[in-house]
């Protein structure tokens, strides 16, 4: 989902580089930003021609940390125009990031902003299992799998097509960073069924899983990287 900041932080000139060449133009809009560690939110400025000149201006944002990305869309125009800029987290690491806002003019004037990136943490924890994975070692049939939040429970992940092709559920013990696998049943020309636990980090889950069969019950132990 992607969540629009509204509010506008004052256009401070003492924050703002000094341009070589008068600038033309200004920016509102720009405020601090929050995104959770993997998460998009998006920012709307609006460059404005201040004057009677009128010339083409570039945008661009600077000093985004690791794990974070921006799209900005239009990249330019000529004032007036709006720039809608998407931030996108993928794992990045919590904490607070002075970044920055570059308009530059065609003449060579530039106007700069600064503005925080606040990243926070999960807000649900199977935020923090989803994503997608390899699978570096398995008794299971695929080699990549994606992992979903359920949209319905808040503790509920689901592991797409992991059980030879089929979805295989786990519950989240968020303060032991464990899975429970309940049993789950799989019906066929091969029935099976499967049950364990596994372990979790940001990065990494370890599966240790009971497979039943008729005639056949073993573990199987499956590692998901990312």
């Amino acid at each position: 989902m992607l969540l629009m900041t509204a509010c506008s932080k004052k256009d401070n000139n003492n924050n703002n580089n000094t341009p070589a060449v008068e600038a033309s133009f200004v920016a509102s809009g720009v405020t601090d930003i929050n995104i959770e560690r993997t998460g998009t939110t998006g920012l709307g400025i609006m460059v404005e021609l201040k004057g009677t000149t009128q010339e083409s201006v570039t945008v661009a944002v600077s000093g985004l940390p690791s794990g974070i990305t921006c799209d900005v869309s239009p990249e330019g125009g000529t004032p007036t125009f709006t720039s809608l800029l998407t931030f996108k987290a993928t794992n990045a690491v919590i904490g607070k990031y002075l970044a920055k806002i570059t308009i530059t003019g065609k003449s060579g004037a530039v106007r700069q902003y600064a503005f925080n990136i606040n990243v926070k943490d999960f807000t649900r924890e199977a935020d923090r299992v989803a994503g997608n994975y390899s699978v570096t070692l398995s008794c299971l049939n695929p080699t990549t799998v994606q992992v979903v939040a359920d949209q319905y429970t808040n503790n509920k992940v689901i592991f797409k097509g992991l059980a030879q092709g089929n979805d295989l559920y786990a519950l989240i013990d968020s303060p032991n960073h464990k899975l429970t696998i309940p049993s789950q049943t799989y019906n066929g020309s091969n029935p099976f069924a499967l049950d364990g636990t596994a372990t979790y980090t940001d990065n990494k889950i370890e599966f240790t899983l009971t497979w039943n069969e008729p005639g056949a019950h073993h573990s199987c132990n499956t590692t998901l990287t990312r």
